[in-house]
């Protein structure tokens, strides 16, 4: 019986793959702003609308550069419901992370529950587009005006708000290009800052404090300044440059299936991103009554060898190494209740529909 996993990756065409992997044969430029990453950049720009992007090789160090970029030192408030990419990643540069609870109809981070006194610990909000749900822009711009904000758009490819990438929220936003999203590059992401300067910056941090023009001098009197390695390779680059092209089948493919599980599913059954004006259709959540239920639904469906996951489970505040005294109720009950269907852009139809009825059997 064959596996079905909470999503399937989604591949490019092996002959514009193997076209582009010809060209790093024909260049021998396998890092360092090649011509498939300069290529793959502009083709990011137009598609998703926005100005100042920075390609990295991976996401959750992209969130490190962020911070670094941006002037982050104090520390960082987040939400609790969330993968744990964010918090890690500050927590790993000797930023102190706080939480403060989510609103229970978006999923994210709820700004009358902000605390002064934690607003006072921390220089940065890094608010959530929970599933690709926007959070409240206008409400946080007004609110947290003396803040660095940097939104975790890791669920965003190609969303609007109010006609315009949802990316172009914030001091800055990141998105995931990991494999398990509707645009990838196997491993990668990339950050899109409000202001050109905040993007320069980032530029030296990702090449290991040097400028792209440094590359092409004498590197003996080449002097670095503060920075890491992460750059995307030519590599990444050719897979994105050969999946984007496919991005709007594969978002119509994963809609139908979408659709489908709204027609087979308990009409009771809450779906929070069911009526999203921008969709990629990335993720099928559903909120079960109680942990019980969800457990055993999980266990009925390992029987027929579907494996759903629970994002985003344990709430963040809740995991040991944060060490958070701070209590956040409804991502607390939420991420116990909370499970996402298997939903990729080849799951057959007639699997939607075992999976629909197992689940309804607990609601």
């Amino acid at each position: 019986m064959k596996k079905i996993q909470v999503t399937s990756s989604s591949l490019p065409s092996k002959n514009i793959l193997s076209k582009n992997v010809d060209i790093i044969f024909k260049t021998r430029r396998l890092t360092t702003n090649g011509p498939l990453l300069k290529k793959l950049e502009l083709k990011l720009k137009k598609t998703l609308g926005v100005k100042n992007i920075l390609l990295l090789n991976n996401c959750t160090m992209g969130l490190q550069i962020a911070y670094k970029a941006l002037g982050v030192k104090k520390g960082i408030l987040t939400s609790p419901f969330n993968y744990v990419s964010a918090a890690n990643a500050a927590r790993w540069i000797d930023l102190k992370v706080f939480f403060s609870d989510i609103n229970k109809k978006s999923l994210n981070l709820d700004y009358k529950k902000i605390s002064k006194k934690i607003l006072n610990k921390v220089d940065c909000v890094v608010p959530v587009n929970s599933f690709g749900i926007p959070c409240d822009f206008e409400k946080f711009n007004k609110h947290l005006k003396n803040k660095k904000i940097i939104y975790d758009a890791a669920h965003c490819f190609g969303l609007n708000y109010k006609n315009k990438s949802v990316l172009l929220q914030g001091h800055a936003s990141v998105i995931s290009f990991h494999a398990t999203k509707v645009f990838n590059t196997c491993e990668g992401g990339a950050i899109i800052f409000k202001k050109k300067k905040d993007l320069n910056i980032a530029k030296h941090l990702i090449q290991i404090g040097f400028k792209t023009d440094d590359y092409k001098k004498d590197n003996s009197k080449l002097v670095p300044k503060e920075g890491i390695n992460l750059k995307m390779t030519e590599l990444q680059a050719a897979w994105g440059l050969a999946l984007i092209d496919r991005f709007t089948k594969i978002k119509n493919l994963r809609k139908i299936r979408f659709e489908k599980y709204l027609k087979y599913l308990n009409k009771n059954i809450v779906v929070p991103n069911k009526a999203l004006s921008s969709s990629n259709y990335g993720y099928l959540p559903i909120i079960f009554e109680s942990e019980i239920n969800l457990i055993k639904c999980i266990k009925k469906l390992a029987k027929k060898n579907i494996f759903p996951r629970r994002y985003f489970f344990p709430s963040l505040n809740k995991i040991r190494h944060f060490s958070s005294k701070i209590k956040c109720p409804i991502s607390e009950n939420i991420s116990k209740k909370i499970l996402c269907l298997p939903l990729s852009e080849n799951l057959e139809i007639h699997k939607i529909k075992e999976i629909s009825r197992i689940v309804n059997l607990y609601f």
